[in-house]
């Protein structure tokens, strides 16, 4: 959904507003406070990728224009006109220019950009408002704040983690926002209430500056600390979900069916196949090896990772195994209903 062209001033509001309620929330220290900071800054970082968008509409209306004057150029067998970015997403592409560039989008990467979280973090890349890492940290945090808000799933363990990381990434789009509004209001906002929140003199100009300083105060994460935290709560799941595994082939009892075996079971449609044989002739997404392949990264520390590029590994295993734990609910909630099935016709019902 494209955001509605709001003044500037009023857009710095209504977005300001929602990052300092973030930060808090961050800063009450509670995990359930945590989780509404995760929201919050979600949110905030949505509306400013959007604007960006929409503030370069003109590149990409140039872009369309011109690919469409390269195309008849071809067809007439004569050397293309313009120069234009074929943009896809994700892209390697990045803006020369310091105000952009003619972009083309095809109609499928329009429809991306308008319901797609994603596509718009490759644009602030492609405009230089994010670095790669910071943009796929944003889309994996995006991806934590869909599990928090619409499953209530959130590991209260790491959240305050990926509430640091969220607010270093909104800083440095708030950063590399332009800090005058260029669109003012009439009447114009008194700003007063607002510098006596922000902590600020009488009459000081109020930017997105001001904001970032605010919310990285005392957000100082390192690479390490990262690792740790998301390191550990990734060792204690990849236990759980052995041991969840395990329990499914004791209650099964199939014989010649080895541990390896049922990892590749959980994740297969049912009705599963017959036989080792079949059943070893599938791949699985996840395999035995690549579990301990986890558990080995989980204690390995890059001396060179930042906190963003911490996150990205860990955030991309997240992944996977969140999909292998709930092939695994899957199976077990299977189970239990069969074993009440069993159960009831045992007593008659």
């Amino acid at each position: 959904m494209t955001m509605s062209n709001d003044p500037d001033e009023e857009f710095l509001v209504r977005v300001g507003i929602s990052l300092l309620a973030a930060r808090r929330y961050y800063d009450d220290g509670h995990p359930e406070h945590h989780r509404l900071a995760l929201i919050l800054l979600d949110g905030a970082a949505e509306s400013l990728l959007r604007r960006l968008v929409n503030e370069n509409e003109m590149w990409f209306s140039f872009g369309e224009l011109m690919a469409g004057q390269n195309a008849e150029a071809a067809t007439l067998g004569l050397d293309q006109p313009h120069v234009v970015h074929d943009m896809t997403f994700p892209s390697d592409l990045v803006s020369e220019g310091a105000y952009g560039e003619p972009v083309h989008l095809s109609r499928t990467q329009r429809r991306k950009l308008d319901k797609e979280f994603g596509p718009n973090a490759d644009v602030a890349v492609f405009f230089r408002r994010l670095s790669r890492d910071e943009a796929k940290a944003l889309k994996h945090l995006h991806e934590y704040r869909n599990g928090a808000y619409h499953r209530n799933v959130l590991n209260l363990r790491t959240v305050g983690v990926l509430v640091q990381l969220q607010l270093s990434v909104v800083v440095s789009l708030l950063r590399a926002t332009p800090q005058a509004p260029t669109t003012r209001i009439y009447p114009p906002i008194d700003w007063e209430p607002m510098r006596e929140v922000l902590g600020l003199p009488p009459g000081s100009p109020v930017s997105y500056r001001v904001f970032a300083d605010i919310l990285e105060r005392g957000i100082d994460l390192t690479g390490d600390e990262v690792s740790e935290i998301l390191g550990g709560n990734l060792r204690d799941r990849l236990v759980q979900v052995k041991r969840r595994i395990g329990d499914i082939r004791e209650q099964m009892a199939v014989p010649g069916v080895t541990f390896e075996d049922w990892v590749a079971l959980v994740q297969t449609p049912q009705p599963w196949p017959v036989g080792t044989a079949e059943i070893r002739s599938h791949t699985p997404a996840v395999t035995l090896q690549q579990l301990e392949l986890w558990e080995t990264a989980s204690v390995t520390r890059a001396e060179s990772d930042t906190a963003l590029r911490a996150f990205g590994r860990f955030a991309d295993v997240d992944s996977s195994l969140t999909g292998l734990e709930d092939a695994i609910e899957a199976v077990e909630i299977q189970l239990d209903r069969e074993i009440q099935r069993l159960i009831d016709e045992r007593r008659g019902k």
